[in-house]
């Protein structure tokens, strides 16, 4: 039996998405405009301090799963990985074939010389920039189960964030200095950090973390300190790129990022929290938009390429208006099919929607 669902949890996925969106509205910017433009700071600055929303998707993650199956004693596995395979894997598939046609479309390559590479691609996430969170999702779910008996153990159960932390830093430092795996995002070890952080809030969130539901200075210094650290690295990197040599400076470099993300993870909760107590116009968009983000998340690269291939044009007035209106549109547009496919039973399968009806029962599927 499902628990009480946390409403406020959709404002959370808003503000994950519009961070998403954020860093590939501004991506085209960052690689092309020149670095002594006067706007090129501020593209960089928005592009860098979006950087948590990939980790703050997977700590959500983590954190459903676990407030979700931690009381149950019995959970029926079948029926867990039914769902997922219906609501994500599905839609995953159809989309990375999408955009493999698209890809091979701007590439000018025919789909029989290409083709092998669409398997590959379907296994690493790599059909789209995008796509490699899925594979990371996939890897969440094929290992919860034993995730899931692992925490129960007294010990790990109370030591979570400790154990993630060395765990992330152990995955780091072995890939870096002896594996060196590449790709290494498509992996799930990368994110070893927020998996247990995100267990660690689900098994904690109606008791111990109940102060992150109140204002808290402490955590809004730690946000902003650890911020302007983090864009701070990234204009390092930019204009004085010596770190290639200098691998201690890439350790710190790593630390700045997730330590930037891990409190945004918290942070996020906090504010999602409090934003979904207030009966403004802008929050029922905005948990409007949470519900639908899964879709918004699949659609938008693909208005995005359109946008930038019949769209953009590099006229000094007109470029910086048309990346804005760029990122609008592939906000508006994937909303706006998003809530058009929820209309249908087969829209599911596009969009990975709450409810999909099989075998004339309804399946929920928390991300």
């Amino acid at each position: 039996m499902s628990r009480e669902r946390i409403r406020y949890l959709d404002v959370y996925r808003a503000l994950a998405i519009l961070a998403v969106l954020m860093i590939h509205t501004t991506s085209s910017a960052v690689t092309s405009l020149p670095h002594d433009s006067s706007l090129f700071p501020i593209y960089v600055t928005l592009n860098s301090a979006a950087h948590y929303a990939v980790p703050a998707f997977l700590f959500l993650s983590a954190l459903v799963l676990f407030y979700n199956y931690d009381v149950q004693t019995k959970i029926r596995w079948d029926m867990f990985y039914l769902k997922r395979i219906m609501t994500i894997i599905v839609p995953y598939v159809i989309w990375s074939f999408l955009y493999f046609l698209l890809v091979d479309h701007i590439r000018g390559i025919t789909i029989q010389e290409n083709w092998p590479k669409f398997f590959e691609g379907l296994l690493l996430g790599s059909n789209y920039a995008h796509l490699y969170y899925i594979v990371v999702l996939m890897q969440l779910f094929i290992l919860f189960p034993f995730l899931l008996q692992l925490f129960r153990i007294r010990w790990v159960r109370s030591n979570l964030i400790p154990i993630g932390i060395i765990s992330q830093l152990g995955f780091y430092f072995g890939n870096h200095y002896a594996f060196h795996i590449d790709k290494v995002n498509t992996f799930i070890g990368a994110y070893f950090l927020y998996l247990f952080l995100g267990a660690q809030a689900g098994i904690k969130l109606k008791s111990s973390l109940q102060w992150l539901r109140k204002p808290n200075w402490l955590l809004y210094s730690a946000v902003i300190l650890l911020a302007g650290n983090h864009v701070s690295q990234i204009f390092i990197s930019i204009f004085k790129p010596y770190d290639v040599n200098q691998t201690w400076l890439l350790d710190i470099k790593y630390l700045s990022v997730h330590g930037y993300a891990a409190v945004c993870c918290y942070f996020l909760i906090h504010i999602s929290s409090l934003l979904h107590a207030k009966d403004w116009r802008v929050i029922k968009l905005l948990k409007g938009l949470g519900v639908v983000s899964f879709g918004v998340y699949l659609i938008h690269p693909f208005i995005l390429a359109f946008w930038r291939s019949k769209v953009m044009i590099a006229d000094p007035i007109f470029y910086h208006v048309l990346i804005w209106g760029g990122g609008l549109t592939a906000l508006i547009i994937p909303w706006l099919a998003t809530l058009f496919f929820q209309r249908y039973r087969w829209g599911g399968l596009l969009i990975g929607m709450d409810k999909v009806k099989l075998n004339s029962k309804k399946i929920y599927t928390q991300l």
